[in-house]
């Protein structure tokens, strides 16, 4: 049996299908490429500083939010605390005006007049001569007072009070000390030393007298005493006592000045 001839035109050929194939495949593989390409400038593969970057001035736009805010509570504060002084010098300012109203009310209203005494003139008439009259008698005396006082240009002289011997003691030789209200006047030198009667106990002049009167024989401190200084001679024997000094005691009547001329 003989083999059978092939039919011309009908054979496949698949050229065509491999060519849209590559072109498929190129196309995808174009994609893919650009894909890559585009993924490259995304965040995710975006460099570590451009990452802190964006990180920092992240930060730095939240610290200005957040000092904004600050701000914001501030002005909410400053205004509240303004709002309270506006309302307290409000009530102030009422509290004035009250009181000027009351003030302008209370003059307002007229006060009744003093009840003024009925003056008796003549009366005061006479009394007014007679208190002149004696005020031109004192005024003509003043001046006849006046006219004495300066003819007589001497000045009164001073009580003095002479101080003579007397009592057991007369044979010892005195140390006169005056007794005062306030202290000693030591008469044991050619001038008065005067000793506060706070320093007693230490004044070295004071304490010099009494240990000479009392190593020496024959001698003695008669104390003279004004009739205010009881209290300054207690203190000074007891302090002459203390120091074994030998003392005696001569009251002085009077504030004249003393005159020891009998004992020299």
């Amino acid at each position: 049996m003989g083999r059978r001839r092939k039919e011309k035109g009908a054979a496949v050929s698949l050229f065509p299908f491999l060519s849209i194939l590559a072109c498929v495949i190129g196309v995808l593989t174009l994609i893919i490429s650009a894909l890559a390409v585009a993924q490259m400038d995304t965040p995710e593969m975006a460099s570590v500083e451009a990452v802190e970057a964006a990180e920092s001035e992240r930060q730095a736009e939240l610290k200005k939010i957040a000092e904004l805010e600050n701000k914001i509570d501030e002005a909410r504060d400053s205004s509240s605390d303004s709002q309270k002084e506006n309302i307290d010098k409000q009530n102030e300012v009422r509290k004035l005006k009250l009181a000027v109203d009351n003030a302008i009310q209370e003059n307002a209203i007229p006060k009744p007049a003093p009840k003024i005494p009925i003056v008796d003139e003549d009366k005061h008439k006479l009394k007014l001569e007679q208190l002149l009259k004696e005020i031109a008698d004192t005024t003509t005396e003043i001046k006849e007072a006046e006219s004495e006082i300066s003819k007589k240009k001497i000045p009164p002289k001073e009580a003095v009070v002479q101080v003579r011997p007397s009592g057991s003691g007369a044979k010892l030789k005195p140390t006169f000390i005056e007794c005062t209200t306030a202290g000693l006047v030591l008469f044991s030198g050619p001038k008065p030393v005067r000793v506060r009667r706070a320093d007693l106990a230490t004044n070295a002049e004071y304490l010099k007298i009494l240990k000479r009167i009392a190593d020496a024989k024959g001698e003695t401190i008669i104390f003279l005493i004004r009739d205010d200084a009881v209290g300054t001679y207690n203190l000074a024997r007891r302090v002459a006592l203390n120091n074994y000094a030998r003392n005696g005691k001569l009251p002085i009547v009077g504030k004249g000045q003393l005159d020891l001329s009998v004992f020299k």
